[in-house]
């Protein structure tokens, strides 16, 4: 008696049609996976860039912005004055830093401040020395809610005021690098 006769199927031939289907089979479940994978791949990459589109959104929310209101010049005395606000946001930590020339003196009511509120308002005079004298600059130095730092350019150029829009202080201007340590 031969243990490999199944009657009228030959264990031979019905044997390598066996193996030859499991390839296929196994093959296409090999593409199937790989589809699937490449699938999984672009579908990560999407909500990477949607987490990154909501952090975006979510910064421009509790993002603070200083703006001017009334600025004012009196000639005679050389002396500007313009008053500072806040909107959209509450601001924490705030610092005034004088880049100004010498012979500009800048007396603010706040210099720094722990925190500042949406619409509270502080003025600053400005004297100058001589008619002709350099720009005026100066940062404001700003947190928002979530920690980040921001900065803002007060600049008196031709008798007018500006203010720059809000930018983030790039990591490596908060923390340098030390000489040699990493």
């Amino acid at each position: 008696m031969n243990i490999n006769n199944f009657g009228p199927f030959n264990s031979e031939i019905w044997g390598s049609v066996s193996d030859i289907l499991t390839l296929i089979v196994t093959t296409i479940g090999s593409i199937l996976v790989l589809a699937t994978l490449r699938e999984q791949r672009r579908i990560n990459n999407q909500q990477i860039e949607i987490n990154r589109l909501s952090m975006e959104k979510d910064r421009r929310d509790i993002r603070p912005f200083f703006k001017i209101k009334n600025p004012r010049y009196y000639p005679n005395d050389l002396i500007f004055v313009c008053e500072i606000y806040l909107t959209h946001a509450i601001a924490s930590t705030v610092q005034f830093i004088d880049k100004t020339p010498d012979d500009i003196t800048i007396n603010a009511s706040v210099i720094s401040k722990i925190g500042w509120d949406i619409n509270e308002t502080n003025t600053i005079h400005i004297k100058k020395s001589k008619i002709d004298g350099p720009l005026l600059m100066m940062e404001i130095r700003f947190h928002d809610e979530a920690g980040r730092v921001y900065s803002q350019f007060l600049r008196l150029v031709h008798n007018q005021f500006s203010l720059s829009l809000p930018l983030l202080v790039p990591i490596e201007e908060l923390y340098p690098r030390r000489n040699g340590l990493g």
